[in-house]
């Protein structure tokens, strides 16, 4: 049964591969030429795969070329003495938004994060207690207009 699930969560993550285009700007994030409902179904059969995991849509350029508004990204649980610099990280803010942005240098018992875009980084830090998440998936459609969740790139 599990094996059948991967092999089901590979074929997933194959179809909806990114679109490359090569005359296309730097700063434009990823394309599909995948249906917004068949990216987030896919997404959601990852997000079932793990436990923990959760998927959402986000929205902003902070985190472009890498995630646009039509990024469904699924996230896993990590442990916060696991974390790296480099990872991209779910966390929640202050002010309550849930935003996935780069984790830049550890600090004590947080670390700095950033979009890549963004040129300071976030007023906040991610903590053991704010974090949610690590990238596990990205799926990406042709519809950015199309929310599932309220994941946010930042500025």
């Amino acid at each position: 049964m599990r094996l059948g699930l991967s092999v089901y969560a590979g074929c997933a993550l194959f179809l909806t591969g990114c679109v490359t285009d090569s005359s296309s700007t730097t700063g434009q994030a990823p394309s599909s030429t995948v249906s917004p409902s068949n990216a987030r179904a896919a997404a959601y059969k990852v997000e079932r795969l793990g436990n923990g995991r959760m998927a959402a849509q986000g929205e902003g350029v902070s985190m472009a070329p890498l995630y646009g508004d039509n990024t469904v990204v699924v996230f896993d649980p990590i442990a916060f003495d696991d974390l790296k610099p480099g990872m991209v990280v779910l966390y929640e803010a202050r002010d309550g938004r849930l935003i996935c942005h780069t984790l830049s240098r550890q600090i004590g018992r947080t670390w700095e994060v950033e979009g890549l875009n963004n040129p300071d980084v976030d007023a906040d830090r991610v903590t053991a207690d704010n974090l949610k998440g690590v990238v596990y998936a990205t799926f990406h459609s042709w519809d950015a207009a199309v929310a599932i969740g309220g994941v946010s790139g930042g500025k």
